[in-house]
Parts: C-alpha cells; sequence; structure tokens
C-alpha cells in the first residue's frame, strides 16, 4: 500500500511541475525569463538528444537518452536509465540518480527514487 501511494503522490508532483514551467496560466502563450538571453531546444539525432539555438546550431552535441526543455537554468537528461539536470553550459548540476524528475520551477523540481513498480 505504501508504494501505491509514494508512486501516485510522486505522479502527480511530475505532472504538476511539467505543467508550471513553460507556459503563461491559461493563454497557451510561451514565457521565457527576463534575462534569458537565447533559446536553447532539445533534438534528436541517430538516437541520442542533445541542443541546438534558436538559429539551428548545435549547442550541446546529442549524448543523452533523453533531453527535456530548460527550465530555471536547468533540464533534466537521461543516461537511458536514471534523470538528472545540467545547465547550458553542458556541465551536471545533479547526477543521473533519480528514476524520475519534473522540470524546476522557482528552484524547485519534483523527483522519485526508488522502484516505480509496486
Amino acid at each position: 500500500m505504501g508504494k501505491r501511494v509514494l508512486k501516485t503522490f510522486c505522479s502527480l508532483i511530475i505532472i504538476l511541475v511539467l505543467g508550471a514551467c513553460s507556459q503563461k496560466p491559461g493563454t497557451g502563450e510561451a514565457v521565457l525569463p527576463q534575462d534569458f538571453d537565447g533559446i536553447i531546444l532539445p533534438f534528436e539525432a541517430d538516437g541520442k538528444w542533445g541542443y541546438i539555438s534558436a538559429e539551428g546550431e548545435t549547442v550541446i552535441e546529442p549524448a543523452y537518452a533523453y533531453a527535456g526543455y530548460f527550465c530555471d537554468g536547468l533540464a533534466i537528461v537521461s543516461d537511458g536509465e536514471l534523470y538528472g539536470y545540467i545547465n547550458t553550459r553542458n556541465q551536471t548540476v545533479i547526477p543521473p540518480k533519480y528514476t524520475g524528475a519534473g522540470e524546476f520551477a522557482n528552484g524547485y523540481a519534483a523527483v522519485c527514487t526508488g522502484d516505480w513498480q509496486s
């Protein structure tokens, strides 16, 4: 029973955090921080994920099994098994050690450790 409650709680937190970062509530309009100096987007090449600029230049070479959008200066990345966070310079800020992870919003992110299966 405890694992089921933990699994449900982690899932709900991740869903809430994922929606909090990239859109202005109620408008569907993308929002960027005032100090944001460029757009960096995830892209896939040959089964690996990296990041490109708005101009289409590769900023971070594809090396990840998964790469999320940058939010609060950090992006979720996966090595194929676990999730962690990098900054826009491709420096590991939080090593991949979570079984689930959500985007940062206002300095916080929901993460899960342990077994997702009950």
